[in-house]
């Protein structure tokens, strides 16, 4: 089976556990402002591959990634969920450990047969605010509840993730709300708060798309160093 590839990335420490190969997969339904990948949203296009292409590709550093593993990242990966399903078959039988990032917005049934294969599951949760996720992102929050819902029943390995942009999304109230949501799964053994950063601009430029939080400055490491403190000392 072929699937259509962003691009990969060779070694990454910040994509899951340890040393990470990260394959990054086309498409993605999300209308986010601070994307960092916004040449990955297109459908349809990018790199077709066939999937043991991609094997044969990854399986060159497995002696850098082999206390790591490889990451699913986009774009929104699980969009291609038959595509993953017969690459991660071939990772797994190398006992290779299988990260995924994802917004949690599909559930289809291969979706869910994806979720089965993976060691970690890496949510990137936009808003803790139900009607904002529709509004400002495309998203549907309650399909992301399904999925966290469904993971919890497999017992895996989650880690939140929330972008953090400050005069926007900054406010102690927003941390504990997302603490009160969070609080009644099990499965979520971590929670991140990562800044808002301009790196993805020249994408956007070269795509000729005005980016749209061109009047936010970046955010700051004290401010991300204050929403973790909070969200860590919330019972």
């Amino acid at each position: 089976m072929k699937g259509y590839i962003h691009s990969i990335d060779s070694f990454s420490a910040v994509d899951g556990i340890g040393v990470r190969s990260v394959i990054f997969l086309q498409g993605c339904p999300y209308n986010c402002a601070y994307c960092q990948n916004v040449d990955a949203k297109a459908y349809n296009t990018g790199k077709q591959l066939e999937a043991f292409t991609v094997y044969e590709k990854v399986k060159k550093y497995y002696p850098y990634i082999k206390k790591g593993g490889v990451t699913f990242s986009g774009g929104e990966p699980l969009l291609q969920a038959d595509f993953m399903l017969e690459l991660i078959s071939l990772f797994k039988n190398d006992g290779i450990n299988i990260a995924i990032e994802t917004a949690g917005f599909v559930l289809t049934e291969s979706v869910k047969k994806v979720l089965k294969f993976a060691d970690l599951i890496i949510l990137d949760i936009k808003s803790s605010i139900e009607e904002e996720n529709l509004d400002l992102f495309g998203i549907n929050f309650k399909n992301t509840v399904k999925f966290l819902d469904f993971v919890e029943s497999l017992n895996k390995t989650v880690w939140i993730r929330q972008v953090i942009v400050e005069k926007w999304n900054d406010d102690e109230n927003r941390v504990i709300k997302l603490k009160r949501f969070l609080s009644k799964y099990s499965c979520v053994k971590k929670v991140e708060f990562l800044p808002f950063k301009k790196l993805c601009v020249h994408k956007w430029e070269n795509l000729n798309i005005p980016f749209p939080m061109n009047d936010y400055k970046e955010t700051s490491k004290q401010t991300i160093e204050k929403l973790t403190n909070l969200y860590n000392n919330l019972t």
